[in-house]
């Protein structure tokens, strides 16, 4: 039988002739058996409906007739079994049976956009491919983004491109973030603004308002990255059958991208001519970023490649690697193809569904076990920023174990700009409630209009603290809403950068002594009720906070299931910027911790702790309750306000902790620059740099910086003619 489609049925072939035709049709395209005998049954039950209605013989086989038994009989059918009714079922085969007589397939249920937005989303990703170089599947998803929002906006209606104004577009973002759509609200927004942009580069609109999008908040590398264990590797393996074509296909795809950390789209986009079987080395054209990369090849990879190539591969025309073995037989996997047989591999294991990219993990994990550097892990995962690989820090546990220290002990448009920051992201507490007491502020003055600098400066001025920082810190706050206010009051007026000077600054810290440190606990000892938990919590709050860096609201947070004694390891759960992190633990920290816990379900009985720091009332210790406990404790010890006005806080003990860090590595001798990415995934900061700002020149480490600076001297002045 030709590969041809077969010729309209009509009275010249029989149902039982089409029938078998249709059914060589199906095995030659790769269907199962059982797939193909419910098609065939759905045909035969489409044919049947054929001979006992008013159709006519000779009227012509098409999508229309299909639609009309589909639509008009299937949902009152009562004809004898055996039969398919089966909707999904019946519409299958009978698209199946259009392919086969040369007929267009059914057209879609799902609405469709009007032509003058289709045409107008070809014509933008022309510019998106031609202009911007994106991929096919990045300008797929930008275009299906921005066909949905002017479906929403315009319906089947004109291009009305003058009604895309600020506010039409934040709602209409607000809205879609608002419905749960958070996670995916970043590309959404940046396929808007790469339509605006295009819009003004085409000359159709004439303000640049796609600049002035409110964009979702991003928390990069929040998550712990998990990876699978070489037990749960081993399982993995075993759960392909080699022993069947499509197994090989299966097991082969999985080594890609469990060895080399290959993405799904670039497995399923593999070529014969990508593997250099002499020299060892696969090439990847057009990977993320549009770049040709060269990789290794490892010989398990390639082993399995080969078993795949020889025995498992269905002869095809098409130059992928992978490729189908059922319908349709010999045309190329996509990436869910992919994914799919990894998933299945998930199953059959035991293992916990949690995409693909575990694989990508689990060779950058291996990789740092086997103490290979960020630099060469980024190599092989093909990171264009090294701070993206930064993430599997968080990881490198024996790492993150040399960072631990060792125990010693403004009304409506305010809300509406809230809502729209929140539904985007953002918290906004802080600057919410200052937001709150500026719209309460207006009130009270009876103030109408735009928000102008007059207004803004009087409720500055009216800061509680006018000498110092409370001013510029109030204008700082206005600012984001100001500018929200200008997209629908032209007349607003924002107020400028730094008019009362920064408004932040870095008060010197107090470098704790070891000293200071045991006075501060033997004196938290001491306080009241001393047959109470405060005495002990506020202890153990000091010791660990001077041995950890925590923040002391990430401490005051934690609860039991945080804190795994067994493993000395502290999970801080959506911390800053919603970051998450392990903390290995010194064992005497564990000591220290588990006498607290002895003591606290001692003297709260059977009541639960909310928290694991408490007071006797079971409930978590808030941070102005730590704070005045630290004020009496400063006050005990009789520490007086040094001549800079700044006297020493509880959260200078993270401070401390930096400073006593470096110290005692470079008494050790240890490589500092080395360490300095762990200590800033171990303080839970997202570069190093910022890192820094806790950096103080205390005496033995200017002593130390001045040592190694004597060293270098002399070698430089050998150096000189």
């Amino acid at each position: 039988m030709s590969d041809q489609p077969c010729t309209q049925p009509s009275s010249a072939i029989s149902d039982a002739d089409l029938l078998e035709s249709f059914s060589v049709y199906l095995e030659r395209r790769g269907h199962r058996h059982q797939v193909a005998h419910r098609y065939c049954q759905a045909v035969r039950h489409f044919l049947h409906w054929r001979r006992m209605s008013d159709v006519s013989a000779e009227e012509r086989f098409d999508r229309r007739m299909v639609q009309i038994f589909l639509d008009e009989h299937l949902p009152a059918c009562h004809c004898p079994a055996p039969i398919v009714r089966t909707r999904k079922t019946v519409r299958a085969a009978l698209n199946q049976l259009l392919m086969m007589t040369g007929q267009p397939r059914l057209i879609p249920q799902a609405p469709l956009a009007s032509a003058i937005i289709e045409d107008s989303v070809s014509v933008f990703d022309g510019y998106l491919r031609e202009v911007c170089g994106l991929a096919e599947q990045t300008r797929l998803s930008r275009c299906r983004y921005v066909r949905e929002f002017l479906t929403t906006l315009f319906g089947t209606g004109p291009l009305l491109l003058e009604q895309l104004t600020p506010g039409r577009l934040i709602d209409y973002i607000t809205d879609w973030a608002s419905q749960g759509h958070r996670r995916v609200a970043t590309v959404m927004v940046c396929a808007l603004r790469n339509y605006l942009r295009y819009l003004r580069f085409d000359g159709q609109v004439s303000d640049n308002i796609g600049e002035q999008l409110p964009a979702p908040a991003q928390w990069p590398l929040a998550a712990i990255p998990t990876a699978l264990s070489e037990a749960e590797l081993a399982r993995f393996w075993a759960a392909f059958d080699r022993g069947t074509p499509i197994g090989q296909r299966d097991y082969a795809m999985a080594r890609c991208l469990a060895d080399m950390a290959l993405r799904c789209h670039e497995v399923s986009e593999l070529t014969l001519e990508a593997v250099d079987w002499r020299a060892g080395v696969l090439t990847l054209i057009h990977t993320k970023g549009q770049r040709v990369d060269q990789l290794p090849l490892p010989t398990v990879t390639g082993e399995a490649l080969v078993a795949y190539l020889r025995t498992g591969r269905p002869s095809s025309a098409s130059r992928r690697v992978f490729l189908h073995h059922r319908a349709p037989l010999g045309a190329p996997v996509a990436k869910t193809t992919v994914r799919g047989a990894v998933r299945r591999a998930f199953r059959r294991a035991g293992l916990p569904w949690t995409g693909t990219h575990v694989l990508r993990h689990t060779v950058a994990c291996r990789l740092l076990q086997a103490e290979c550097s960020l630099k060469e892990i980024a190599d092989v995962l093909r990171h264009r920023s090294f701070d993206t690989t930064a993430i599997y820090t968080k990881v490198d546990l024996p790492q993150l174990a040399g960072v631990a220290l060792h125990w010693t002990s403004m009304p409506e448009r305010v809300g509406t700009y809230l809502r729209t920051r929140r539904a985007l992201g953002f918290a906004l507490v802080i600057e919410g409630q200052q937001l709150e007491r500026f719209a309460a502020f207006a009130e009270q003055q009876g103030y109408q209009g735009p928000f102008t600098l007059p207004l803004a400066l009087a409720w500055a001025n009216a800061s509680r603290t006018p000498e110092g920082l409370g001013p510029a810190r109030r204008l700082e706050v206005l600012r984001p809403f100001a500018k929200y206010c200008q997209l629908f009051e032209p007349d607003t007026e924002v107020p400028p950068r730094r008019l009362f000077g920064p408004a932040h600054r870095r008060l010197p810290p107090h470098i704790y002594t070891q000293d200071e440190l045991a006075q501060l606990l033997d004196a938290a000892a001491q306080l009241r009720p001393t047959a109470g938990l405060r005495p002990v919590t506020i202890r153990t709050l000091l010791g660990l906070l001077a041995a950890t860096g925590l923040r002391v609201g990430e401490a005051l947070r934690l609860k039991d299931a945080d804190v795994d004694l067994e493993q000395q390891i502290i999970e801080v759960r959506q911390s800053k910027f919603r970051k998450s992190r392990l903390l290995p633990i010194h064992s005497s920290t564990c000591g220290a911790l588990a006498e607290y816990l002895t003591v606290r379900d001692r003297l709260l009985g059977r009541r639960p702790a909310e928290t694991l720091l408490v007071f006797d009332n079971a409930r978590a210790i808030t941070t102005p309750q730590a704070d005045y406990a630290f004020q009496q404790l400063r006050k005990q010890l009789g520490w007086e306000r040094p001549l800079d006005g700044s006297a020493p806080r509880l959260y200078d003990l993270r401070h401390s902790f930096v400073c006593w860090r470096l110290l005692a590595w470079y008494r050790d001798g240890l490589d500092v620059n080395r360490k300095l990415a762990h200590l800033a995934t171990y303080l839970g900061h997202a570069k190093v740099s910022d890192t820094y700002w806790y950096l103080t020149g205390i005496p033995e480490l200017m002593a130390i910086a001045a040592a190694r600076f004597e060293q270098a001297v002399p070698a430089v002045e050998e150096e000189r003619p």
